[in-house]
């Protein structure tokens, strides 16, 4: 059945939102940092807002030590090469323009959004 069905598709298959959401899912709680990026920052596109790299790593310090305990946290240096590929090169007073850190009430929208 499964052969017939890859003939019928040439063997193109849709992404179904189920598996996509269950695959962020695992990625994030495998990957750390994409895991706090989810969950703590947000876009606003605000050119007044910003995050620096000093209260990035502070509060990811504090989201990692709460969410993993004591395992071995990332570097911040690699905090920061995520934040650039993901966000583009910090503003060197301002750090990266346009974000800002996710508020307690903002994460409860998050995991109804997850949910």
């Amino acid at each position: 059945m499964l052969v017939k069905r890859a003939f019928e598709t040439d063997g193109i298959v849709k992404d179904c939102e189920t598996v996509l959401e269950a695959s962020k899912k695992y990625r994030c709680g495998q990957d750390h940092i994409a895991g706090f990026v989810l969950e703590r920052i947000k876009r606003t596109g605000d050119t007044k807002q910003s995050i620096k790299r000093k209260s990035l790593l502070t509060d990811f310090q504090e989201w990692f030590k709460q969410e993993h305990g004591s395992r071995k946290m990332p570097k911040g240096e690699e905090l920061y090469e995520y934040m650039n590929k993901k966000f583009g090169t910090p503003n060197s007073t301002k750090g990266w323009i346009g974000l800002e850190f996710v508020r307690e009430e903002d994460e409860d929208d998050i995991i109804d959004n997850l949910n």
